[in-house]
C-alpha cells in the first residue's frame, strides 16, 4: 500500500500559543473541518490537549454523501509548534 504524505502551512495573524491552544484540541475538529464533510466525532472529546498515541473515531461525508468511518491516531506532539497524526 502506498503512503502519501500531506503537508500543509497555514499563517495567522496571532501568537504561537493562541494558535496552539485552539489547535491541540481534539473538541475544535469541527469547528475546523469544512461543513460539507459532514464531521460528526464518535469518540467523546473534551478540554484536554492531543496526546502522542491519543485515537479519535469520528465520520465524514466527502462523497455523496456516504457516511465512511475513520480514526485518526495522534503520533506525534511537539508543542507549541505542530503535531502528526495518522
Amino acid at each position: 500500500m502506498k503512503i502519501y504524505n500531506l503537508h500543509r502551512e497555514q499563517y495567522l495573524h496571532m501568537e504561537v500559543a493562541e494558535a496552539w491552544q485552539f489547535f491541540s484540541q481534539a473538541k475544535n475538529l469541527s469547528k475546523i473541518t469544512p461543513e460539507e464533510m459532514g464531521f460528526v466525532a464518535l469518540t467523546q472529546l473534551d478540554d484536554s490537549p492531543i496526546y502522542s498515541g491519543m485515537k479519535i473515531d469520528y465520520t465524514v461525508r466527502p462523497l455523496f454523501k456516504i457516511p465512511m468511518h475513520r480514526t485518526t491516531e495522534i503520533k506525534k506532539v511537539e508543542a507549541p509548534n505542530k503535531f502528526m497524526d495518522k
